[in-house]
């Protein structure tokens, strides 16, 4: 089996099962994790929330009507996470356009300021966000991106457009 990593470990379950007398009955499973593909070395009942390689059993405790079981000894494999959204991106003090979606990578500001406060939040606490911050504006066009890298080293590259002009009346 293969997951992302997410910070935290997997837990132990419960179900259910019918014996031939049709009783349910709860079985409870634990987990136990090792560092070699037979299961013997490294065993260990707290699950790794880190990224790398394990084996892991399952093993259900004996009930009155059923006996101790346990798994095949499976590979687990923890992926680094790839999630490289932003959950929140806007301008202090301004609306963006359109309104933010992780999904929209481009949007436009019009404004008559000399700087701007960006804001963003990764989606995960995995990720790393950077060219947020005050940013000093010129005349006419500016571009600034913000980008986040996940864990994995994938990076995704929002682009926020300002146009700073000015009205001006004559009498």
């Amino acid at each position: 089996k293969t997951t992302t990593y997410t910070g935290s470990g997997i837990t132990s379950n419960t179900a259910g099962a019918t014996i031939p007398n049709g009783t349910l009955v709860t079985l409870t499973y634990k987990y136990t994790y090792y560092t070699n593909s037979s299961c013997t070395t490294g065993a260990t009942t707290t699950a790794p929330s880190a990224v790398g390689n394990y084996y892991v059993k399952a093993t259900s405790a004996a009930t009155t009507n059923l006996n101790a079981g346990a798994s095949s000894c499976v590979a687990h494999t923890i992926s680094k996470n790839t999630n490289n959204n932003l959950s929140k991106l806007s301008v202090s003090g301004y609306s963006i356009s359109p309104n933010f979606a992780a999904g929209t990578l481009e949007y436009t500001l019009a404004l008559e300021a000399k700087s701007i406060t960006i804001n963003a939040s990764a989606a995960t606490g995995l990720s790393t966000v950077s060219g947020t911050g005050t940013k000093n504006l010129s005349w006419g066009t500016n571009t600034f991106t913000i980008s986040v890298t996940s864990q994995s080293g994938a990076v995704k590259s929002y682009k926020l457009t300002t146009d700073k002009s000015f009205t001006f009346t004559i009498d």
